[in-house]
């Protein structure tokens, strides 16, 4: 999952509770917010669980 496809994920969601998905993603909620606005990449050991929950709230490749 490229930043590009999470950023058009989370957007297409707006119901989404930004901090409880930083918390289940064991992320810092300010960090996420900047990977939503691309001022961050996703961390590259954070990118297999950033998937996962994606997949978790309906993401389909």
């Amino acid at each position: 999952m490229d930043e590009n496809a999470f950023r058009q994920f989370i957007a297409e969601r707006p119901a989404l509770h930004l901090s409880a998905l930083a918390e289940e993603l064991d992320i810092d909620r300010v960090n996420l917010n900047k990977i939503i606005k691309g001022l961050r990449k996703i961390p590259q050991a954070k990118r297999g669980i950033f998937y996962q929950v994606a997949q978790k709230y309906g993401y389909c490749p």
